[in-house]
């Protein structure tokens, strides 16, 4: 596993959809890539990153579609931040000069 939960064991308690909300990454050339939530997960971590002491904690993750599997989005590569369509909208109309120009490479 990799990121931040990468040394955690998760139960997820509850899912909710997650309407209008993507997922970005980091890419090599700086520009954002945004995939889809499917749904946000209310989980319950335990952290076992230090054996002396366990903790317990809540939180809210996004899951998204990885090759016909739900997946937290924060285990990806690169994961960077959550996104409302509003907000990729507005990220991709300033950037789309530089956007148009990976997408030819």
């Amino acid at each position: 596993m990799k990121g931040k939960h990468a040394m955690s064991k998760i139960k997820i308690l509850q899912i909710m959809p997650a309407v209008d909300w993507w997922g970005s990454y980091k890419m090599e050339d700086g520009l954002l890539s945004f995939d889809p939530l499917v749904c946000w997960a209310l989980v319950q971590e335990t952290d076992i990153s230090v054996r002396q002491v366990e903790g317990i904690y809540t939180a809210v993750i996004g899951m998204i579609n990885s090759d016909g599997a739900i997946e937290n989005i924060e285990n990806t590569t690169n994961f960077e931040d959550y996104y409302t369509t509003a907000d990729k909208d507005e990220y991709e109309k300033e950037n789309a000069k530089a956007i148009t120009a990976a997408k030819k490479r």
